[in-house]
């Protein structure tokens, strides 16, 4: 930070990358001890999201104004951030600040939940060829590194080469440095633990893979669960140990719903599943409203989504509604990806639907691009997309696993598709009446309206209702 202004954190899930990011380095900056006036640095935080360039513009909302002025800031911020970096360049120029750090925080999910690869490109340019244009801006990255292998896929405003100058690693933790992190709290509030429990614990995610914030959860249930001041065995045997606690947690509350909460539960977690093409399945934040369809109603949804998140499964924050209003939306999302990757039941849901919900959202998606084109019928399922769409809500409709703008997608497609027929098979018609016309000269005939004589009103009617032409 002191010689760039470009910072790349990367290492393994669970590592500690935005923990390391959000209470170390920005902790420091706003601190201003270590780097000289740098607690007057502005601060701003993101996640990419499915619609990064989007994300990016909500990033520079002043929490502190009233909805109104907030719709009228994220206007203009859009606006702006469509220009690419030289809009961003302008957005930071004005800011009232030495230097705005912007933290890019799960940086993969411009490739795990953003899908339009235009998209990804024009957020990748406005922010990495930005940075020549001011000294005013730094740009701190945090990301999986098991998503290093895509950034070099394509040149991506030389994204790769910036990671490679300008990357940090986070290594895991040696035994000695975990022992600190789990004995060194419990001291600062007087609390003792079995030196047994410390052995145990360390030797369980000696090679576990992401186990800090099963770790950390872990803790905080011994803690909860303690009969007096002290964290023991007996009790991490009880709740399953490191990795049981987790799943058996979200066993209990499962079990806890009833029925057809639990249906609800089963659809919300397999919203919130990021399917990996290649790679491990990863989160993937959803506007709740966009979890209510037919079968699962607002209330419903509602209810359980909060359920969750007392019990601290899923976490749920606030965003601008689309469009820029002043609506307030909620979003939901896993309270970390270890609970997609050992929660089993979880993980058998996924299994047994995998297939199925990778036609379903590539329908979601195509139904978001028919209705950001104002829903024009050339932008409708047609061949055999249609038919694989129908198949899909025969077979899957009972599930619930469709949204509403889904199925009214594929309801209008078939409606057009109904249309299309009805006009050929007029069309036909039409082309045989001409003939008989043609033929037999001013004869009347039955039509599904009225009789049909040769007068020109009638001759109108009958080329709205049959689409003929009149030879005379």
């Amino acid at each position: 930070m002191r010689v760039g202004n470009f910072l790349a954190v990367l290492g393994a899930s669970g590592s500690g990358k935005s923990s390391v990011v959000r209470a170390g380095l920005l902790y420091q900056l706003q601190l201003g001890r270590r780097l000289s006036g740098s607690e007057s640095w502005q601060i701003k935080i993101f996640q990419p999201g499915e619609h990064p360039l989007n994300s990016l513009a909500l990033a520079f909302l002043d929490s502190e104004l009233s909805d109104i002025e907030r719709a009228t800031q994220l206007a203009q911020a859009e606006e702006l951030i469509k220009k690419g970096s030289e809009g961003l360049r302008q957005i930071i120029s004005v800011a009232d600040t030495p230097k705005v750090v912007l933290v890019v925080d799960q940086f993969e999910e411009a490739f795990t939940l953003c899908q339009d690869t235009s998209e990804r490109q024009e957020f990748f340019a406005c922010l990495f060829d930005a940075l020549p244009k001011t000294d005013k801006l730094c740009l701190v990255l945090t990301m999986r590194a098991y998503f290093f292998s895509k950034c070099i896929e394509q040149e991506y405003s030389g994204l790769a080469q910036l990671m490679q100058q300008h990357g940090v690693v986070v290594m895991g933790m040696s035994e000695e440095e975990l022992r600190k992190a789990i004995v060194e709290p419990a001291k600062q509030v007087e609390l003792e633990i079995e030196p047994a429990l410390v052995e145990q614990i360390l030797a369980d995610v000696a090679d576990a893979p992401g186990y800090l914030p099963l770790l950390q959860y872990t803790l905080t249930r011994l803690w909860e669960e303690r009969t007096d001041n002290c964290l023991r065995l007996k009790t991490y045997v009880q709740l399953g140990g490191v990795m049981g606690t987790w799943r058996q947690r979200a066993d209990q509350v499962y079990e806890g719903f009833d029925e057809e909460e639990k249906a609800a539960v089963r659809h919300i977690f397999l919203e919130l599943t990021q399917l990996g093409e290649g790679t491990e399945d990863t989160r993937r934040r959803v506007l709740q409203p966009n979890l209510v369809n037919q079968r699962y109603g607002e209330k419903l949804i509602e209810t359980v989504v909060q359920k969750l998140a007392d019990e601290k499964l899923v976490v749920t924050t606030e965003m601008v509604g689309k469009g820029g209003g002043v609506e307030r939306v909620a979003v939901v999302d896993v309270a970390h990806e270890a609970l997609i990757r050992h929660w089993s039941l979880l993980r058998s849901w996924v299994s047994e639907n995998r297939d199925v919900i990778r036609i379903k959202r590539k329908i979601e998606m195509a139904a978001e691009e028919w209705e950001s084109q104002r829903k024009l019928k050339d932008d409708l399922l047609v061949g055999s997309k249609l038919t694989e769409a129908e198949n899909f809500l025969g077979n899957y409709e009972k599930l619930g696993l469709l949204s509403f703008l889904g199925k009214e997608f594929i309801d209008r497609s078939i409606q057009q598709r109904n249309i299309n027929k009805l006009l050929a098979v007029m069309t036909l018609v039409g082309a045989i009446t001409s003939i008989a016309f043609d033929a037999f000269g001013g004869v009347t005939i039955e039509c599904t309206t009225r009789k049909i004589d040769t007068s020109p009103e009638i001759r109108k009617s009958c080329k709205l209702c049959l689409g003929l032409p009149w030879s005379r």
